[in-house]
């Protein structure tokens, strides 16, 4: 199962695979923000991400508004093509 996830240190949506088989295990697998070009590369543990459908982000966002929409993006790198459809329609930047 995917989930849908915010990076507010660059600005990216993108959608992580939360789980993962492993032998006969199903583990639960941490996301962190996969663009190489985000400062929380160096130190991720040092970042909050927050997945988008939790009241967590909800609360962020409201607080945030302005930060979120000056720099939100995603690519079809990150996300599923029809992520990035909604994306287009809500004013993202698509790279």
């Amino acid at each position: 199962m995917k989930r849908e996830y915010y990076c507010p240190c660059c600005g990216l949506f993108f959608w992580h695979n939360q789980y993962q088989q492993n032998g006969e295990r199903i583990e639960c697998v941490g996301a962190q923000c996969p663009n190489p070009e985000c400062e929380s590369q160096e130190a991720p543990s040092d970042y909050m991400l927050f997945a988008v459908d939790t009241f967590g982000f909800a609360y962020f966002a409201e607080a945030n508004k302005e930060d979120i929409d000056s720099k939100k993006w995603s690519s079809p790198k990150y996300a599923p093509e029809n992520a990035i459809e909604i994306y287009r329609k809500q004013g993202f930047k698509i790279v």
